[in-house]
């Protein structure tokens, strides 16, 4: 199993595209004007159906093709299976059905994000009582409830880890009149952001507002608390406002079961205690919270009695 980050580089005057990946997301704020970085899913659904055909494209060639390239028989039927959120409506659905058969899929089955992150989280989701699944990503958080494999009740917010970076770059513009990059902010989230331990500071370098000269600051961890507190509360809310929600007969599971975080901001050291004392439930944090949604969708394509039971309808 592989990873790749959702960015694929665009050279603007050969009209190629060119790498993505780890490779374009390191590159970020240093290629010249005329290569482009195209971030193809937005906020959990298709924003450029051209850069995410050949984002495909690219990974198949050199992810899953050289598998093949030294055997002697044509290509096998071949089917792609993709999670979406609860949220997406039928022509994203349609679009992600037709972005993986221009790509070469014979057949492409649609499963609910939180039904295939289940997958990953009980042994089997026909069986299993209700639960929550808290799922923040990049782009979108998604809180669902599922139950028998499939989702009763599901709410959105359109912000993420991404809007994390945002709020710190703004954070230390406003603070310290520094000019700091997306990839700067990302890696002060990674390295200083908790709601754990001590508190810690680090080295931020990047410009001045009012030179426009190279300048170096130290942050602290609490910083980066206050910069994300506003975002973390609308989340919060939006937990609650399922919460509130929830029919009556599955309360006491709800309760018994708790609420699974996962996505990339789930990986933040404390996070979980920050949820229970703010929501007052039993909070699960997962080993991997990244990997679940993949680890699911693997699990439900090895079985086509588990396709044919939680994908989606082919909109035709």
């Amino acid at each position: 199993m592989f990873e790749e980050p959702n960015l694929i580089a665009y050279h603007l005057h050969k009209d190629k595209y060119l790498f993505y990946g780890k490779e374009a997301k390191n590159l970020i704020g240093k290629l010249p004007k005329i290569i482009k970085i195209i971030f193809p899913v937005q906020k959990g659904v298709i924003h450029d159906f051209d850069a995410l055909f050949n984002l495909i494209d690219l990974i198949k060639q050199e992810q899953i093709m050289r598998f093949w390239k030294d055997l002697k028989f044509v290509f096998p039927f071949t089917y792609a299976v993709a999670g979406v959120p609860g949220f997406a409506t039928e022509i994203e659905q349609k679009a992600a059905q037709e972005v993986l058969k221009k790509a070469g899929f014979n057949k492409v089955f649609l499963v609910p994000s939180a039904v295939a992150t289940a997958y990953s989280l009980v042994d089997d989701v026909f069986s299993a009582d209700p639960f929550v699944v808290l799922d923040m990503g990049a782009g979108k958080t998604e809180v669902s409830v599922v139950s028998r494999g499939g989702v009763i009740l599901s709410r959105y917010l359109d912000i993420g880890g991404d809007f994390f970076d945002e709020r710190i770059k703004n954070y230390l513009h406003l603070k310290y009149a520094i000019v700091i990059g997306r990839s700067t902010a990302e890696a002060l989230k990674h390295s200083l952001l908790a709601f754990s331990g001590k508190d810690k500071s680090s080295l931020v370098k990047g410009k001045a507002l009012d030179t426009g000269l190279p300048k170096e600051l130290k942050v602290s961890t609490s910083e980066l608390q206050e910069a994300v507190f506003p975002v973390l509360g609308r989340i919060v809310e939006q937990l609650k406002d399922l919460m509130e929600e929830i029919p009556p007969e599955i309360v006491g599971d709800i309760t018994k079961n708790g609420v699974y975080i996962v996505g990339g901001l789930a990986k933040i050291p404390g996070i979980r205690k920050y949820f229970e004392e703010n929501v007052k439930i039993k909070i699960n944090k997962p080993d991997r919270p990244t990997k679940l949604l993949i680890d699911g969708l693997m699990r439900i394509s090895r079985s086509r009695s588990a396709l044919s039971a939680v994908s989606l309808p082919e909109i035709l």
